[in-house]
């Protein structure tokens, strides 16, 4: 089946099913490092429960944007630290870089005033 423009279909990523409705309840959260040129993003930071809240605090005090996407963190999670995306997660994770970069432009535009 192809998109409308012809092509592959849209990649399917991976959505882990949690084991119990307490494990949906964990909140989740992933870091990535990108640098253009040097191959996959990777999972700098990954964990759930309290970790996750870490994670979350530690970057709301740097202004990293954060993205909500439960789906896509337990994948991260799943994965572990160090481990670069693999093929399947390219094009959520793309999403969200270039959610980022929108993000960042719009600050940078709102500093210049």
């Amino acid at each position: 089946m192809a998109n409308r423009k012809g092509g592959r279909p849209p990649a399917r990523h991976p959505e882990p099913e949690p084991r119990s409705a307490q494990e949906r309840k964990t909140p989740k959260a992933a870091a990535l490092r990108y640098d253009p040129g040097q191959g996959a993003p990777e999972i700098v930071a990954a964990g759930s429960g309290e970790i996750a809240e870490r994670i979350v605090a530690t970057a709301r005090q740097h202004g990293v944007p954060i993205r909500e996407q439960p789906d896509l963190a337990a994948a991260l999670v799943a994965l572990g630290v160090g481990v670069q995306i693999p093929p399947s997660l390219y094009a959520a994770v793309a999403e969200v870089l270039a959610w980022v970069a929108a993000v960042d432009r719009e600050r940078a535009r709102k500093w210049q005033g």
